[in-house]
């Protein structure tokens, strides 16, 4: 008896296995992508989504409200929002001139600091963009998820290109080195003890506030793009970085060696079969169900020779009873 529930056992196993590596077999929206190797694998995958429009309705409707609300309440939080709409407005240098008043009256502010380094930044003033963000970083270290460095960065390399506009093309905004091969290499370092990770967070978030008041081209953005998309490529999926590079692609900035990469991507995603759920080519669904079906056939002869073993070792024990 214990021979045949071995048995049985074992045959059970390995049906109950490829079938759970069927791409058919998950729960909570798994999907399959392939690594930069070219190799498959599944996960809940992570979407790195970047807003590149705001609708200015909203912040109008806040605006307005707020103004409303001021005219009977001297509230200055309520009074900085309302130059945080204006800002999204494109009241800018109005804005301005609300939160210098704020913050002389208030100061020690956090809020305040900080966007009054985003109001000088979209009037070109640089210099006083970086005092007024590296004042909101002491005021809050961990202030927009502690990616303000980032910005006081994208600042800097402003003022270089201000006195080269060429700088871009001989160098990057974080001066990480991925090579110049099709398959970008993992830099040696980040910097300031940073990770891959805490780049790729820092990029996704200044993106995401950044890409809300871009108008036209911006090279810094560009680059930006592409080296979140070099490393998401590297730690973790390439589907997900040809969709950054493509929102990069846009910008007519030197991005020869992007186009080479994104080519380079788009063919490693072709060839995984399993990528189907990415919009791969239509050869490539075939071969996705070309694997169900033989996943589904090999499933089907375990499991008819896993009944005739048994049935054969019942029959011969009769036989000898």
């Amino acid at each position: 008896m214990r021979s045949k529930i071995s048995c049985f056992s074992r045959l059970t196993l390995i049906a109950v296995l490829l079938f759970t590596v069927s791409p058919q077999a998950h729960a909570c929206l798994n999907h399959f992508f392939t690594k930069i190797d070219g190799h498959a694998h599944t996960d809940n995958s992570h979407y790195y989504l970047l807003e590149t429009r705001e609708d200015s309705t909203n912040w109008n409707e806040i605006y307005q409200n707020l103004k409303t609300e001021l005219e009977t309440e001297d509230n200055y939080k309520k009074r900085s929002d309302m130059a945080a709409a204006m800002i999204h407005l494109g009241q800018t240098q109005e804005a301005i001139d609300i939160l210098v008043e704020l913050e002389e009256k208030h100061p020690g502010e956090y809020t305040i600091a900080g966007n009054l380094g985003t109001a000088y930044e979209l009037v070109g003033e640089v210099g006083l963009a970086i005092k007024w963000i590296k004042i909101g970083m002491e005021r809050n270290p961990d202030s927009h998820d502690g990616s303000e460095w980032l910005h006081v960065r994208i600042l800097e390399v402003k003022q270089e290109l201000a006195a080269d506009p060429d700088w871009l093309n001989s160098h990057s905004v974080l001066g990480l080195d991925f090579g110049q091969a099709d398959k970008p290499k993992m830099p040696a370092s980040f910097g300031e003890e940073r990770t891959s990770e805490d780049v790729i967070e820092a990029i996704q978030y200044q993106l995401h506030e950044r890409l809300q008041f871009v108008k036209g081209t911006d090279p810094i953005v560009a680059d930006l793009l592409v080296t979140l998309g070099n490393l998401i490529a590297l730690t973790d999926s390439v589907e997900p970085a040809v969709d950054v590079y493509k929102l990069a692609m846009p910008f007519p900035e030197n991005l020869t060696l992007a186009q080479r990469r994104l080519d380079y991507f788009q063919q490693v995603v072709d060839s995984n079969a399993l990528s189907g759920t990415r919009g791969a080519p239509v050869e490539n669904l075939i071969k996705f169900g070309v694997f169900l079906l033989v996943t589904f056939v090999v499933i089907c002869i375990l499991t008819i020779c896993g009944m005739w073993y048994l049935w054969r070792r019942y029959t011969r024990r009769r036989l000898k009873a």
